[in-house]
């Protein structure tokens, strides 16, 4: 019997600070209706919710409940697979705060011509990636982990360089997991990897040093989530914890608060892997291609200004297309592609029509590629002639 991953929710992304757009939304408005259940409402509904981010061969994937409702954009795609790779291979799956908004665009917009077409919005908490999961494991004894919040120095890191130097090896800010303990003169001492690292300032260890002693008592080691910066020279660490009157009974007297072991494990094959993104961008609109269907998009700045065109991305089964117009892009001229099919064919190619993508002279390889690519659609879909 395959054993599910345990969730491994990403450090420093807050439910407060939802603003990490998904893209491609469009494409999975099936499994956001779905996710959203009971709570949707033509008009607009909008839940908050915990996803998982799955690094996959052509994209990073955000799925809710299981269900695929977007993919990070390619750029933060390739910025944070390794760190995410390095939590499921750990046998873990990496997760975050979201929010999932969706609504019916006719009944959204007070527009009857595009009833039944849904729209959809997912955004979701992502901190650096080399702030996302400790660069250390925990320790090997038993311990308990304060809930993060407030922002705490350590003082002293410099003489413990021995200690920090192969975290500050390449420059950066990263996530640690520390250790607090009792030390001489009611100060807390910090340690990485069992080892002294620095010690908190007055003040917080006079607030801290309860709780350390607290848990000790039960045969717990108190952890914490920190940071370290620096290089081979210097050093700064922190460690981030809530407020005291924040830290309850619940996590004093409850059961031991602990994260997954990043170790290696089996990697993982997310099921129903997503189809790659296939994207022609023009000029106020573009292409995306994915498996069996087409959507044209009008996304961006120019799109928003020009308002010519409805946002709503228009879906296209390529079993329906029929034909493809084309006119090349010239140095001064811009060019234009429309995809046909039986419901628009009464149509012409022109920066209006709602079928049309216009494209730069730059951009004309690749949409003259994606022509030709149509055209064998459209051929194979109307099969040998008679």
């Amino acid at each position: 019997m395959t054993v599910p991953p345990t969730d491994y929710p990403l450090w420093g992304c807050r439910p407060d600070r939802i603003d990490t757009e998904v893209e491609a939304e469009f494409a999975w408005t099936d499994n956001i209706i779905r996710v959203l259940g009971p709570a949707f409402s033509p008009t607009g509904a909008r839940i908050q919710r915990t996803v998982a981010l799955i690094p996959e061969p052509h994209a990073v994937s955000v799925r809710a409940d299981g269900l695929t409702v977007g993919v990070l954009a390619d750029g933060d795609a390739i910025r944070y697979s390794a760190a995410l790779q390095r939590v499921v291979d750990g046998g873990s799956l990496p997760t975050v705060p979201a929010r999932i908004w969706a609504a019916d665009a006719g009944a959204y917009n007070r527009d009857p011509a595009r009833d039944g077409r849904i729209i959809a919005r997912v955004s979701i908490a992502l901190a650096a990636p080399a702030r996302l999961a400790p660069y250390n494991d925990p320790p090997d004894a038993e311990y308990t982990l304060l809930p993060a919040g407030r922002t705490l120095q350590v003082t002293g890191e410099n003489e413990h360089l021995d200690v920090l130097g192969r975290y500050v090896e390449v420059p950066g800010k990263y996530a640690l997991m520390v250790t607090l303990h009792p030390a001489p003169d009611d100060a807390v001492e910090v340690r990485v990897d069992g080892r002294r690292c620095g010690q908190l300032g007055r003040r917080s260890s006079a607030h801290l040093l309860p709780i350390v002693m607290r848990l000790a008592e039960r045969d717990l080691v108190t952890a914490a989530r920190g940071a370290v910066a620096g290089s081979a020279a210097s050093a700064e660490v922190t460690v981030s914890v809530a407020p005291v009157e924040a830290i309850g009974d619940v996590v004093l007297d409850g059961p031991p608060v602990t994260v997954p072991r990043l170790g290696t494990a089996a990697a993982r094959t997310p099921p129903d892997p997503v189809a790659i993104l296939h994207r022609y961008h023009g000029y106020a609109g573009q292409i995306v291609v994915q498996d069996d269907r087409l959507w044209i998009l009008r996304e961006g700045v120019v799109a928003r200004t020009l308002g010519e065109l409805s946002p709503t991305p228009r879906r296209i089964r390529l079993s329906d297309v029929t034909d493809v117009q084309f006119r090349p892009a010239m140095p001064r001229t811009a060019g234009l592609i429309r995809v046909v099919t039986a419901a628009n064919a009464g149509g012409v190619a022109a920066p209006g029509d709602p079928d049309t993508v216009v494209f730069h002279h730059r951009d004309r390889q690749r949409f003259q590629a994606l022509a030709e690519w149509l055209r064998h659609v459209a051929a194979a879909n109307a099969g040998p002639p008679a």
